[in-house]
């Protein structure tokens, strides 16, 4: 049996295939380490205020600014750029952007506006 000839073996056959093997061992590398966990930012200002809203289910009265027309219903959802609402009168969803709102604020009933509606 020959002994192993050292120029059997074949270089790689150009610099690209050297980048690209290298890529594959630094890649086999980056995989094995712990990724981080990115946590999200609990909500801060109006962002707290519409989330303790959306969660307790209280009315609230949105004005728009161009319009000036008033929407009032529920929070259903809502993000960075958007409000969902759903309206008490026709119970449909409409979504508000957050730049056309002037202001908003909670209504709450109260006992005697409770027993005069009913």
């Amino acid at each position: 049996m020959d002994a192993p000839n050292r120029f059997d073996e074949q270089p790689p056959r150009t610099f690209r295939d050297r980048d690209d093997q290298q890529r594959i061992y630094s890649a086999g590398a980056a995989a094995q380490r712990p990724r981080k966990l990115k946590l999200k930012a609990a909500p801060k200002g109006h962002e707290a205020f519409l989330k303790a809203l959306e969660a307790s289910g209280t009315t609230v009265q949105f004005e728009k600014v161009a319009s000036g027309h008033l929407v009032v219903g529920t929070i259903k959802a809502s993000d960075k750029f958007t409000i969902s609402v759903r309206e008490e009168k026709t119970g449909d969803t409409r979504v508000l952007f957050k730049h056309d709102v002037s202001e908003f604020s909670p209504i709450y009933k109260t006992e005697e506006q409770g027993e005069a509606g009913a």
